[in-house]
């Protein structure tokens, strides 16, 4: 996260439940901020890992898909059992499925971030790409992590796999909130959000 301190590289011995104390777990293993770390050989053996360091992209990107995987999850079973309606419980986690694919309240990055591997350049490559070349995969690293606001989790099997009802929604959502520039990407890219039916948001 640039010259920014942060956690994302401390490492402690053993964790609070192997000591059974928490105030000892805290004089014991005093959590110091630390700076950005390229590599993770004078803390730990490596060897027995794929890579001697962690890429803060993509361990960035993972953090999203988790996250929105868990959404689309909660939204698909929260509709299956409402029989494919959106009653109130389905409609509140639908609601949030949209928050999380279009990005709100994403938290600004404090610094740009750049990766230590390929990761970033393999990620992008991966597409779909719109007319101009323009992908949800596109990634920003500046001020915030992807450079358009709508999750790339949207091609997903997870998301195809949605309740017809469940999609309806979102892509209502996404025509009547969406910036031009994004809504033409999602266009171009995702061929049943034209098939879909829309249903009224009221």
């Amino acid at each position: 996260m640039g010259s920014r301190p942060h956690k994302g590289n401390v490492f402690v011995p053993k964790l609070a439940h192997e000591i059974g104390n928490t105030q000892l777990y805290l004089s014991q293993n005093r959590i110091v901020a630390t700076h950005d770390v390229t590599s993770l050989r004078d803390r730990f053996d490596v060897d027995p890992y794929m890579a001697p360091d962690s890429d803060a992209v993509a361990l960035l990107v993972l953090a999203h898909q988790t996250y929105v995987h868990n959404l689309i999850t909660r939204a698909g079973y929260e509709a299956r059992v409402a029989g494919e309606r959106l009653d109130g419980r389905a409609k509140a986690a639908v609601d949030q499925l949209v928050r999380g694919l279009t990005l709100t309240r994403q938290s600004p990055l404090p610094a740009p971030v750049t990766g230590t591997s390929t990761f970033a350049a393999a990620f992008q490559a991966r597409g779909p790409k719109d007319a101009q070349g323009r992908s949800l995969r596109d990634l920003d690293l500046t001020s915030r992590v992807f450079r358009y606001p709508l999750s790339y989790l949207i091609y997903s099997a997870s998301f195809d796999a949605l309740p017809r009802t469940v999609k309806a929604y979102v892509y209502a959502r996404l025509r009547a909130e969406l910036p031009a520039e994004t809504l033409q990407i999602l266009n171009d890219t995702k061929p049943d959000f034209h098939s879909v039916d829309l249903i009224n948001l009221k």
